[in-house]
């Protein structure tokens, strides 16, 4: 169970997720006490700078402050949401105190608001200076409101009246393959790509409020960390740049970790989001001082802390079974466990 630790005289709560998400690193530091060169692969893909930021040192914190730096034209108030989001990625990297800061939570949702408040901004941004973060951000709020267009009606024929349709696309695909849509939008039927369990849902604060932070995020994360997506991933169809390199697509021929090593971080990370999500609601909807009497504000801040270990741990996830790939260990380690590689992670 993650135990919240409220630290007192700081106005601060911070939950403490060690016991529950792991982000694989006791796992290689166990696989590294006989081979130590896999904690220096495994330095490498975490340190791996993405087309978007600076070289790193220490893993993910420092990609992320390197994203921060590289977003240029961007002003004071929205800079300041990303470089929040970068202290709570670095308090995150911290083994022996990991934890997630409640009070730097809800500072990091204020200022994140002013993204998705002014679309005309973003795109004024995206003009300017179209870093990878904008790209992403815009194409995915495009696309959880449907990226609507209308085309005319195909049935129409002869002297009928012909009239316009509107086509949505089937939402935001996240590079996991999961998919979110405007509870108001229909998803387009005509699609290729299947919709289920899209439909029924209902517009509410909570809802549109949680949806949007998960899009900053992984939008975020995403530009910061480039795992490779799958197909339909809503990354995979960015229009980018002539001089920049399209998002990774995880190529099914030549794997940069084992389709079931992808299943496995994808299930890790999913868990991850769920412990996290939990225990944050539980903390922000209780009756003390961390309460926030206030639902929409409570379900962005759950899905906050959600996403954002949901996202480290796909992250560490994928760098730490590249790295058993690229040593060769994993299938040493699945024959000495009698099946499939078990890092430690979520419980």
């Amino acid at each position: 169970m993650i135990m919240p630790v409220v630290v007192g005289g700081c106005g601060s709560n911070l939950v403490d997720i060690r016991r529950n998400v792991d982000f694989y690193r006791t796992s290689l530091i166990q696989q590294a006490r006989t081979d130590a060169s896999l904690l220096s692969k495994f330095a490498t893909c975490s340190a791996a700078a993405p087309i978007d930021a600076h070289p790193s040192r220490d893993g993910w914190s420092d990609r992320v402050r390197g994203l921060v730096h590289r977003i240029g034209n961007v002003d004071s108030a929205r800079r300041e949401s990303l470089t929040i989001l970068a202290d709570l990625s670095t308090d995150l990297d911290q083994v022996s105190s990991r934890r997630l800061d409640l009070g730097r939570l809800r500072r990091f949702l204020d200022s994140a608001a002013l993204w998705q408040q002014d679309m005309d901004g973003l795109e004024h941004t995206i003009r300017s200076d179209a870093s990878r973060f904008t790209l992403l951000l815009s194409a995915y709020i495009k696309a959880y409101f449907g990226d609507l267009e209308y085309v005319a009606d195909p049935h129409a024929s002869g002297s009928a009246l012909r009239r316009v349709r509107p086509v949505t696309s089937s939402g935001f695909v996240d590079r996991g393959g999961n998919r979110f849509l405007f509870p108001a939008l229909a998803p387009d039927t005509s699609a290729s790509t299947s919709s289920s369990g899209l439909s029924g849902r209902t517009i509410t604060s909570q809802t549109i409020s949680a949806d949007l932070t998960r899009l900053f995020l992984e939008a975020f994360f995403d530009a910061a960390f480039e795992v490779p997506a799958v197909r339909d991933a809503t990354a995979l169809r960015v229009a980018w740049p002539p001089n920049d390199a399209s998002y990774p697509a995880f190529d099914i021929d030549h794997p940069p970790i084992p389709v079931e090593a992808l299943a496995r971080v994808t299930r890790q990370s999913l868990r991850a989001e769920a412990a996290v999500t939990a225990e944050v609601g539980r903390t922000v909807r209780g009756a003390g001082v961390f309460g926030t009497g206030n639902e929409t504000v409570a379900a962005a801040m759950e899905t906050a802390a959600g996403v954002i270990a949901k996202k480290l741990v796909e992250y560490e996830g994928f760098c730490y079974f590249r790295t058993m790939a690229i040593s060769g260990s994993m299938s040493e380690r699945s024959s000495s466990t009698g099946g499939e590689a078990q890092p430690e992670g979520t419980k």
